[in-house]
């Protein structure tokens, strides 16, 4: 298993699999195909099946043609090459890239990259990426390949890809016969600028799929303290509405999943963690990866407040009623109530074993810079003073009658004042719409 990813696999990836023991080899390959799932809704990867068709198409397509070349079998015959190659990075062409940690020092007598894999470079780069974006056959211009006897136009190629940080260009050359004294033979990378090579050592520490998800989704996401003592409740919700989440901790494993339509849950350790969310409508696929930090609701010198809900409906209701209310776009009606919830942590009690607070919900208005000098749509803001028995959880609740917030795009935030230790908190800024 591990022969045919590690071909796709990061060094760090490697490092981690040379120091996984036989009873922890399932657990690493659920790691690293997990994080690599392009569809986290359904209940097969399709990556690893896209890898193993890749796989296929680069052992028929972009084989090693001279695997007994000197090239592929001596360092010193490798570091002949930049001579028929003024224009490559020397260091680049000599020490190689590869994908494992250990193929970049390429000592003398080891194999090559390209006979470890026993494919090309082309053959590397597809099984990583797919084919090319774009693809420039024939580029002996665009690589600079010198006028030596006996080459052909077909010697060099270049390929694109387009990615999230721009466009990616990467460049090949046949130049593994008689030691670098002329062209022919297999393909290698020939990057003949620093941007071309910083280019491809980043596509051989990468992979991606091919699978598409141009849908644009929207989702909020909400944290309470949890039932179980050192735990968060995680809450999910998007448009479209059916969903998958899955949440990976440092290590890269897979701390919580979920999938389905409506609101997803998970309950996890407070901490940093790299998100997941897929959703999908009618077949249309729309990815999602990012970073989160889970907060941690432990008692503290300030109350603490869990994320802030806000429903479309008349009614208060309990933490779930609420979650299930609020809209996945943040869209609420003109004219329609509101109704806000709550969790505060935490609240000091006084003599009498009351808490006492004020709670102060802001309406900000997301205006222009002319706006804001011109000094136009104050924000809307609805202030009570609270009393409630002194518990652990105190909830909060409110519903604004219809008409109280005017049209237009708002920063909720809501902001609660410890009247008996005389401490402020502040939740993190809901940002809604109301047509």
């Amino acid at each position: 298993m591990w022969a045919n990813a590690r071909l796709i696999a990061t060094p760090n990836e490697a490092a981690r699999f040379a120091a996984t023991g036989p009873d922890d080899a399932r657990r690493f390959f659920l790691w690293f195909w997990g994080k690599r799932d392009p569809n986290l809704i359904t209940p097969q990867n399709e990556r690893i099946a896209e890898h193993f068709r890749r796989l296929a198409v680069v052992r028929r397509r972009f084989r090693l043609l001279h695997p007994l070349s000197l090239y592929h079998r001596s360092a010193t015959a490798r570091s002949l090459a930049p001579a028929a190659l003024p224009g490559s990075p020397q260091r680049f062409v000599v020490v190689g890239l590869g994908p494992e940690s250990g193929d970049a020092d390429d000592p003398a007598g080891e194999r090559s990259i390209y006979n470890q894999s026993g494919l090309d470079a082309r053959g590397l780069v597809w099984l990583r990426h797919g084919p090319p974006d774009s693809r420039v056959p024939q580029a002996r211009a665009s690589v600079r390949l010198p006028d030596l006897p006996g080459m052909s136009s077909l010697d060099a190629e270049a390929w694109c890809y387009e990615t999230a940080g721009g466009p990616v260009a990467i460049t090949f050359t046949r130049a593994t016969a008689s030691a670098g004294l002329q062209l022919g033979g297999d393909y290698i990378f020939t990057p003949t600028t620093e941007r071309q090579m910083s280019d491809t050592r980043r596509l051989l520490e990468s992979d991606r799929t091919t699978l598409g998800a141009p849908l644009a989704a929207r989702v909020w996401a909400a944290f309470f303290r949890g039932r179980t003592p050192g735990r968060t409740e995680v809450y999910y919700r998007s448009a479209p509405d059916t969903a998958g989440l899955a949440l990976w901790d440092e290590r890269g494993v897979a701390a919580a999943l979920a999938s389905g339509p409506g609101l997803l849950r998970a309950s996890v350790p407070p901490g940093r963690y790299t998100f997941g969310l897929d959703v999908d409508s009618a077949g249309v696929l729309g990815r999602i990866r990012g970073a989160v930090t889970v907060p941690h609701f432990a008692r503290a010198a300030a109350p603490m407040l869990s994320s802030l809900i806000l429903g479309a409906t008349d009614r208060a209701g309990d933490r779930n009623a609420l979650l299930a209310a609020m809209p996945a776009d943040l869209v609420y009606r003109t004219g329609a109530p509101l109704a806000a919830y709550a969790e505060v942590y935490g609240l000091a009690a006084d003599e009498r074993g009351v808490a006492r607070y004020v709670a102060r919900y802001r309406f900000a208005p997301v205006r222009s810079l002319l706006a804001r000098v011109l000094g136009a749509r104050q924000p809307v803001v609805v202030e009570f003073t609270r009393e409630a028995p002194a518990e652990d959880v105190t909830v909060e609740q409110l519903v604004l009658e219809p008409g109280r917030v005017p049209p237009g795009r708002y920063r909720v935030t809501l902001g609660v004042t410890d009247a008996v230790r005389n401490v402020k908190s502040e939740s993190v800024a809901v940002e809604i719409t109301v047509r």
